[in-house]
Order: structure tokens, then C-alpha cells, then sequence
């Protein structure tokens, strides 16, 4: 945490809660979650969540070396015991392609990134970054029968700060 606030351990968090998914064309999933204190620095609280995702070229075609790839995903949360708002949407444009040589079920997609970012609580509350990375992703668990029924992905970014604080900057990744 660049603010100097808590990191690691202390900040353990857990919680229990149900989401609903529902429309069948559109990837929107709401959700309501109870948050249980486990570190010292975490909270009781309870969350509201609305996200939206939307994309293409993530998944190969079989038969298809190279495609294609956007995503997008947009989030909304709102903590009710200790109000609090955040937003976050990311955007990636760029090419996926499946690594032959490597092995059939592994595709690497370098993509640009832009995201944003909101927090109610902050003194700066929003930020805006872009950049450049890379998402690769195995996919597994198929046979003769069925297509790969199971993935594992990581992505790894940099960001430069385009507008607001410094949060959207640096290295991101995900796995």
C-alpha cells in the first residue's frame, strides 16, 4: 500500500454470500456478500456487487491459430455498514495466438489495457491508466470427445497513469 495503510496478514479477509447471474445472454452477475473480520485490519461489513464482462478471442477456435482479443470488464460495490463506493473497468485490445511449438493448449495474447478506477473514501477518488501486457492461458482437462473444459490464465501489465492518482500505475497481474 503506497499510502502506508496495513498490508499482508492483518488484512484477512473472509466471506459468504450468493450471486445470481441473470440474464442468459449477458455476462452480468449480482451479488450480496457477508465480509467477516479475520486479520485486525479487515471488516464486518456487508457488499453489493454488480459486474458486466463482455469479450471475444480468450478461447481459440479449434482449428484457429490466431484471433482476435477484447475484453472488457466493468464492476460497481458499495459496502453498507461503512459506506463506501468503488468502481473498476478494464478494457484489453489485442491479438491471441496459440503457441504451437510450446504446446496445443497454450495461447498468448499481448494486448493494450486501459482501466479506471473509483473510491469514495479517497481523497483523489478517481484514477486512470494505460498500457501494454500479456495474457496467457492453458487450457485443460479434454479428451477425444470434449473440448478443453478447464483454463488457467495470467496476465501481467503495465500501466502508466493517464489521469487522477498514482494507483494505476506500475505492474499489474493476475492469476
Amino acid at each position: 500500500d503506497g499510502t502506508g495503510g496495513p498490508t499482508g496478514v492483518s488484512t484477512l479477509q473472509s466471506a459468504v454470500g450468493a450471486r445470481l447471474k441473470p440474464f442468459s445472454t449477458q455476462n452480468v452477475v449480482i451479488a450480496a456478500e457477508h465480509l467477516f473480520k479475520v486479520g485486525n485490519d479487515s471488516r464486518d461489513d456487508w457488499l453489493l456487487r454488480a459486474a458486466w464482462s463482455g469479450g471475444e478471442g480468450a478461447q481459440l477456435p479449434a482449428g484457429r491459430n490466431v484471433a482476435r482479443y477484447w475484453q472488457v470488464y466493468a464492476e460497481a460495490d458499495y459496502f453498507i455498514k461503512h459506506p463506501q463506493v468503488l468502481g473498476t473497468l478494464e478494457a484489453r485490445y489485442g491479438r491471441n495466438f496459440r503457441a504451437n511449438s510450446i504446446s496445443p493448449n497454450l495461447s498468448v495474447a499481448p494486448h493494450l489495457t486501459v482501466s479506471a478506477g473509483y473510491d469514495s473514501l479517497l481523497a483523489q477518488r478517481t484514477t486512470v491508466g494505460a498500457g501494454a501486457g500479456v495474457n496467457v492461458r492453458y487450457r485443460f482437462r479434454e479428451d477425444r470427445y470434449h473440448a478443453p473444459q478447464s483454463y488457467i490464465d495470467f496476465t501481467i501489465q503495465y500501466r502508466f497513469r493517464v489521469a487522477g492518482d498514482d494507483r494505476s500505475k506500475g505492474v499489474f497481474a493476475s492469476l
